[in-house]
């Protein structure tokens, strides 16, 4: 029993650093602080997620999702933890701009705590920006489809003018062969 009290202190030791060295913004020491809370007690539940709001603040975003996903799955009892840690779920989507994915952590968040007025304005955010997305992509497919009419239209016409001039060329070669036919009648009209 006193060794478990003995490590649990441990763990608390390491995540009390681990936080100083956060609020200092000194990122890689509270990294190391909560890495070596998790080595003591790897369910430490405090020391998973801070780790995950750690890894964000780094900007390794990835490596904080997963933690984050760590952190949720450890941590099922207490809503409001949990819908914190989907509302950071949704940011750190955001970051890397995967739009839907952001929207849905924050769709999550609210559903464990539908009071939480910063994840409500984070999710409207994210829909105008998706909204946003897809008719900016509509324009661009209009785009494309008048471009490629554009180009048909380009082709039709020097088809045309190919068509056109290949008549005129026809004709010329016509108008030279009645010249001639007509020089030589001439001619022989004249014998």
């Amino acid at each position: 029993v006193s060794v478990g009290l003995f490590a649990q202190g441990e763990v608390r030791k390491a995540v009390r650093e681990g936080n100083k060295s956060y609020k200092e913004q000194l990122y890689n020491a509270a990294e190391a602080s909560y890495k070596d809370a998790l080595t003591k007690n790897a369910s430490s539940k405090e020391a998973i997620y801070n780790l995950a709001n750690t890894y964000y603040k780094q900007g390794n975003i990835d490596e904080a999702l997963k933690t984050y996903q760590q952190y949720l799955a450890a941590e099922n009892t207490d809503p409001v933890k949990m819908s914190t840690a989907w509302h950071n779920v949704g940011n750190s989507f955001l970051r890397k701009k995967e739009l839907k994915q952001s929207m849905d952590a924050y769709k999550n968040a609210l559903r464990l705590n539908p009071n939480d007025e910063e994840t409500r304005y984070n999710l409207a955010t994210v829909q105008k920006m998706i909204q946003d997305q897809d008719n900016k992509d509509k324009d661009k497919d209009k785009d494309k489809d008048k471009d490629k009419n554009k180009d048909q239209n380009k082709d039709q016409n020097k088809d045309q003018n190919k068509d056109q001039n290949k008549d005129q060329d026809k004709d010329k070669d016509q108008k030279q062969d009645q010249k001639k036919d007509d020089q030589k009648q001439d001619q022989q009209n004249q014998m």
